[in-house]
């Protein structure tokens, strides 16, 4: 419940920025403005707000957890003082929204950048990109399918299009992008996004519409588009609506086309300045401030039926998520939600490649499935009710794949020498070592590794450094330099090789095939030298504002060797997921839990050999560790 106690009142009286019940610093909260609120498809609540000001804003977002009754640390989407890096000239904010969509948590944005020498007044380009992480926190990509590393640096890896090319203006300030920018996508997979742009040498206005048909790999812009303040999807269909000459319009097409038919224009009565837009259950509910001046600008609503019908009785997949990967073993619940407004439901079956795996005839429907064999698999739900009609989901298509432990994209870590036992640390465009991982300063002991083709970029979290380059002037030398991931250039490439016998990783560079190795000096350098000074133990960190050593996992195994049952104990009461792979990268246990420590018996499960343990957090951060049955 929404109480003043939620609030923090000011020293004038007032009240002001929210305190979420999680264990953020107040801080967090003074320059946080424009809360929103929104659900994923298994009911997870999320907020986002905006960080700085217009031209140097960010967006971060947190996700509660109804159990405990706590947010989540904050994500930061993108940073403030982009400019830091080396390769980005130019602070920036953001104007747009954080939705989920389809599955998916996605961003849609129009730039506002701190260069005021540009032909922009204000904002410019389109923006979008994805995350097929439920949490956010990873797997995000660009409309290409490209991944990035969380917080964004470069806004242009995630741009679709430049509404300032469909105007003449080449002068500085007179291309204005402001209002009218929305984007949805629909339940097919069509992006949709809807912009409008105002060429004030020349007092030309355009309104454009960008979409991009499921399947398709490019954006589609069109101009034959009447403009709109707001676009909603329901099904595979969309809607747009704005004001025509002060009054209410709305337009109806089929996802991934251009194809409007205006379905509603009121002409008479009052006009309107301009309004918010809400819908819900079928409905439109406009907010319209009356087209007047002072005081005469009454607020009114207004509520139109779009005639979106849902079918009485029918079934949706609420679990899992389409597009997304998993591994053998790995346990994937299947849920769904029927419903029969004119009668009751008998049962639920799921199916795999048209077998029925399981039937429930009790709500949740809901059952977990598991394969060890590789491939490609065809989901579907069906519904009978209780007069023998059936109704069926769309297919779903489920990836299974082995395990690959050399995949680090994702989370953020510190890497760690297996023989001197010091960490990677970002002086400048040094780097050397240092004792410890801790007390980091803005995340130059930190590093993430971001997928390029078959290679990885290893990229300093810091915000003024960038990507790992194998140097061949001076020879051998291993710098931060001023670039962004992703980059194909051949000498800032690293394979990762993991070794199980000690759970350690080594970085091979792909021009000379040298290893990323510590001498006995302590310098850092790429060496054509594959000894245990070329292997490294990553340490897994979060990707909140707090402290690493605050959030750092901790995890005993005992006994380790074992021969029959061992122990798993954790530093904390939180929930999280264990998994054990054998040595094939075959799943062999996995298990979700709240409890701190975990008893596993191995009832002959476990045959002698080296096992790779992998927990990750409700945080999303992971701990990798071996077991060795004897």
């Amino acid at each position: 419940e929404f109480t003043l106690d939620k609030f923090v009142q000011s020293q004038t009286g007032g009240y002001k920025h929210l305190r979420l019940t999680g264990s953020e610093n107040q801080q967090e909260f003074v320059a946080l403005t424009y809360p929103k609120f929104f659900l994923n498809d298994a009911g997870d609540l999320f907020m986002n707000m905006r960080e700085g000001g217009n031209n140097n804003g960010a967006y971060k977002f947190s996700k509660y957890d109804a159990n405990t009754s706590t947010w989540s640390n904050f994500i930061d989407f993108n940073v403030l003082g982009a400019r830091s890096r080396p390769d980005i000239t130019y602070n920036w904010g953001l104007y747009g929204s954080m939705k989920y969509l389809n599955g998916k948590l996605r961003i849609g944005f129009q730039r506002r950048s701190q260069n005021n020498e540009d032909k922009y007044l204000y904002q410019n380009g389109v923006y979008y990109a994805y995350s097929d992480d439920q949490s956010g926190a990873s797997d995000w990509k660009n409309h290409e399918g490209a991944t990035f590393a969380v917080p964004l640096y470069d806004a242009d890896f995630i741009k679709v299009m430049e509404p300032g090319d469909y105007v003449s203006t080449t002068q500085v300030g007179k291309v204005y992008i402001v209002g009218d920018f929305d984007w949805t996508v629909t339940e097919k997979g069509d992006v949709h996004i809807i912009s409008k742009v105002k060429d004030n040498q020349y007092n030309v206005t355009k309104y454009l519409h960008t979409y991009k048909p499921a399947g398709a790999t490019e954006f589609i812009t069109s101009e034959d588009f009447s403009g709109a303040t707001s676009i909603y999807t329901a099904g595979d269909d969309i809607f747009i609506i704005g004001l025509k000459n002060g009054r209410v319009f709305v337009e109806k097409a089929a996802g991934g086309t251009n194809n409007f038919t205006r379905v509603y224009q009121a002409t008479t009565g009052k006009t309107f300045d301009h309004g918010r837009v809400h819908i819900a259950n079928g409905k439109l509910y406009y907010y319209l401030m009356e087209n007047a001046s002072g005081n005469a600008q009454p607020l009114y609503l207004q509520v139109i039926d779009l005639d979106i019908i849902q079918a009485p009785f029918r079934i949706t997949l609420t679990s899992p998520f389409e597009g997304k990967t998993y591994d053998v073993g790995e346990t994937i619940t299947l849920s769904a939600n029927a419903i029969d407004e004119n009668g009751s439901i008998d049962k639920v079956a799921f199916m795999i490649d048209d077998n029925i795996i399981h039937e429930d005839f009790t709500p949740p429907y809901s059952v977990d499935w598991s394969t060890n064999v590789v491939g490609t698999y065809s989901l579907k739900a069906v519904a009978y009710n209780t007069s023998d009609e059936m109704v069926a989901t769309q297919n779903m298509i489920l990836e299974v794949q082995v395990y690959d432990p050399t995949d680090l994209t994702g989370d953020v870590y510190r890497i760690k020498n297996l023989v001197t036992g010091k960490y990677l640390h970002s002086v400048g465009s040094d780097v050397v070592e240092s004792s410890n991982g801790v007390n980091v300063a803005e995340g130059d002991k930190e590093w993430a590794f971001v997928r390029v083709g078959a290679y990885y970029n290893i990229e300093s979290k810091r915000s003024d450094r960038g990507i790992l380059r194998a140097a061949g002037n001076p020879p051998n030398d291993i710098i931060s330099t001023g670039f962004s991931a992703p980059t194909d250039v051949s000498d800032k490439l690293f394979t990762v090789v993991y070794n199980i016998n000690e759970g350690s990783y080594q970085f091979k560079t792909k021009t000379g095939s040298n290893y990323i190795y510590q001498n006995e000096d302590g310098v850092i350098e790429h060496l054509l030298r594959a000894d245990d000074r070329s292997k490294w133990l990553i340490e897994s960190t979060s990707l909140s504002t707090q402290s690493v050593k605050e959030n750092a996992i901790q995890v005993k195994i005992s006994p380790n060797p074992t021969k029959n049952n061992f122990t798993i104990s954790r530093n904390k009461e939180t929930s999280a997921k264990i998994q054990i792979y054998d040595m094939l990268g075959q799943m062999i246990y996995d298990r979700a839990t709240l409890e701190p420590m975990v008893n596993i018996e191995n009832n002959g499960r476990f045959k002698p050999g080296l096992y790779l343990i992998r927990i990750i957090d409700e945080d999303q951060r992971v701990f990798h560790s071996k077991l060795i049955v004897e």
